[in-house]
């Protein structure tokens, strides 16, 4: 999202051979973000999955007045953003930078 909180831009586009510490290391601790991410997995009878996910990052540690209004301006557009990304398979909420976790991912998605 621009500096004047009015539009929303493609900050990153991970590679394709990215891994999720490169996606992680790629979110900011404390600035709110929208991600779109390709998770691939094996299923727990061994084939392979893969489900787009809309996250919405919104860290608790986003704080102070300049804080405030990125969170308010994320959750007020993220409808709209979300309904130009679709399909997806499944939308996460995020509050925290370790809560950012290929496994527990996962296990939502199976």
């Amino acid at each position: 999202m621009t500096e004047e909180v009015n539009e929303i831009l493609l900050e990153n586009k991970g590679a394709r051979d990215a891994t999720f510490d490169d996606f992680k290391a790629a979110m900011p601790a404390d600035e709110p973000r929208y991600a779109i991410y390709d998770l691939e997995y094996n299923t727990e009878d061994g084939r392979k999955e893969s489900k787009l996910l809309f996250i919405m990052y919104s860290p608790d540690s986003c704080v102070g007045a300049k804080g405030r209004t990125l969170k308010f301006a994320y959750a007020n557009n993220k409808e709209t953003l979300k309904n130009k990304c679709n399909p997806t398979h499944r939308e996460l909420q995020v509050n925290d930078h370790e809560d950012i976790k290929e496994a527990s991912w996962v296990a939502d998605c199976q």
